[in-house]
């Protein structure tokens, strides 16, 4: 079981070092995230289990304390906790999970 942890972990890591850098701390970022974030909590939150295996421990610390004990994502994530979420998750993993939602709705943002 380890091993198979150890092996996604890695996984997301190499799909996480091409992803295209998005930028956090933008309002158009934060709306777009906002604005797709039923479709981003459901591809992150199964990955929320596996986070020891990816995140170091520094990092694992700031998603347990911005999480505030809960085991999934916020339904409705505030700017701050947006702002925050970077410090807990790669950006690069960030962007993998999300990129592809984000890339799109700033295409059309105004």
């Amino acid at each position: 079981m380890q091993f198979t942890k150890s092996i996604l972990a890695l996984a997301a890591l190499a799909v996480a070092a091409i992803a295209a850098d998005i930028d956090w701390t933008s309002q158009p970022t934060l709306d777009c995230a906002k604005a797709n974030w039923p479709a981003i909590k459901a591809k992150a939150d199964p990955m929320l289990p596996m986070a020891g295996a990816i995140l170091t421990p520094a990092q694992a610390a700031a998603l347990a304390s911005l999480l505030g004990g809960a085991t999934t994502l916020p339904a409705n994530p505030s700017d701050e906790f947006l702002r925050a979420l970077p410090n807990a998750i790669p950006v690069s993993l960030l962007n993998t999970l999300s990129g592809s939602f984000i890339d799109s709705c700033l295409a059309t943002h105004t």
